[in-house]
């Protein structure tokens, strides 16, 4: 299975971090978006889950939804529930 980043309010200009976890299934995984896409200057690193980046561009507040799929060393893949939070200013 994979949990979604913690979901606390990302702040536009400010550095963000947070990864993806997930549990079950024989290492390595490897995570990738699944059927969505992350706010302009994030990113997803395959290998370790993490979401990071900053957040510009965009108009604020507002909200993002994203899902992340995980593939274990078996071939078998899980996908998150909706990740969702919120851009706001500083």
């Amino acid at each position: 299975s994979v949990a979604c980043p913690d979901q606390e309010d990302i702040v536009l200009f400010e550095s963000y971090a947070s990864p993806a976890i997930a549990s079950g299934g024989r290492r390595p995984y490897t995570y990738s978006l699944y059927q969505s896409s992350l706010p302009a200057g994030l990113s997803l690193n395959p290998q370790t889950g993490l979401v990071s980046g900053i957040v510009s561009g965009v108009s604020v507040p507002t909200t993002y939804s994203y899902a992340v799929q995980v593939e274990d060393g078996n071939g078998f893949t899980s996908t998150s529930q909706a990740c969702n939070g919120t851009i706001a200013q500083a």
